[in-house]
């Protein structure tokens, strides 16, 4: 299966065969190195919409995020990646599943890295109402802005962005406010970094709506 997650033709005849129920029970295996390879082969997948979709429909979804508590960074990573194109299908799985439940403490790992695949993914889930009102109901909001000030330029890109799509709503926007959004990500509209400074903009344009 790792070899033929490598080609489009081999991702076609992964497809063909339904080899995705298989795959996905060794999310759970014993051996570290079976689940990054697992993982892997996933993040392969989901390059083909087909795949994805495929992915979708056999539940990988609730599998994923179940796995987020478990896995450490370097799998974890691969993991929200995959679990991102999925959410872009179908987050009100996602939001049903608690993932913004698993997603946010990942903010806090230590890794940049797959703290900035956490950010995408929050992001993802809070397009809708539901999803924006759980980030609130979780106080996601302090973390997402201490990460604003980063040291690595895309995760404070990412936590904009997850923080302009939170700031769309009212309560959202009164929130961040009352942690002293403004203050903070002001001085981002002048980062060097034009990701940055485009989020950083347009959260702040959020705020005086």
């Amino acid at each position: 299966m790792f070899v033929f997650s490598a080609t489009p033709a081999g991702r076609a005849a992964f497809d063909k065969h339904d080899f995705y129920n298989e795959t996905l029970n060794l999310l759970k295996d014993e051996d570290e190195e079976v689940r990054l390879a697992t993982n892997i082969v996933l993040q392969r997948l989901v390059i083909s919409p087909i795949g994805a979709e495929g992915l979708v429909e056999a539940g990988a979804i609730p599998k994923l995020i179940e796995r987020i508590p478990e896995e450490p960074d370097h799998i974890l990573e691969v993991l929200l990646h995959t679990l991102h194109v999925c959410c872009l299908i179908k987050p009100d799985i996602a939001l049903e599943s608690n993932g913004l439940e698993k997603v946010i403490p990942v903010l806090e790992k230590s890794s940049s890295s797959t703290r900035t695949r956490a950010a995408i993914v929050i992001k993802d889930l809070t397009v809708d109402a539901k999803g924006r009102n759980r980030v609130l109901d979780l106080n996601a909001i302090p973390i997402l802005l201490n990460l604003c000030s980063d040291e690595d330029e895309m995760m404070q890109a990412k936590a904009l962005a997850a923080l302009m799509m939170i700031a769309n709503a009212t309560p959202g926007r009164f929130m961040a406010i009352d942690q002293k959004a403004i203050e903070k990500i002001l001085p981002l509209i002048n980062s060097a970094n034009p990701e940055i400074r485009l989020n950083a903009i347009k959260v702040n344009v959020s705020f005086f709506h």
